[in-house]
C-alpha cells in the first residue's frame, strides 16, 4: 500500500459515519441515501480509499496551475 493509501485510511478510520457520507456525497456525487446505504465496511474504505485519492489528486492539479501561473504571465513582463 502506497503512504498516501495508508494516509487516506487512517483519515477515513478517524471520520465519523456521518463525515465519510459526506465526503461520498461531495467527492462521488452520491446521495446521502446512497452514501448511507453503504453497510459493508470493506466497500465503505474502498470508497473512502478512492475519495482520499481524488482529493489527492485535486491538491496535486491545484499545486501544478499554481506552479505554472507564473510561467504563464512571464512573457508579459517583458513590456
Amino acid at each position: 500500500m502506497s503512504e498516501q493509501a495508508d494516509t487516506n485510511t487512517k483519515a477515513s478510520q478517524e471520520m465519523t459515519r456521518r463525515e465519510e457520507n459526506f465526503h461520498m456525497m461531495m467527492t462521488l456525487r452520491m446521495t446521502w441515501s446512497e452514501a448511507n446505504g453503504i453497510d459493508d465496511e470493506e466497500d465503505r474504505k474502498f470508497l473512502m480509499d478512492r475519495v482520499g485519492e481524488m482529493h489527492s489528486n485535486m491538491a496535486a492539479q491545484r499545486q501544478a496551475a499554481a506552479a505554472a501561473a507564473p510561467l504563464a504571465e512571464a512573457p508579459n513582463q517583458d513590456k
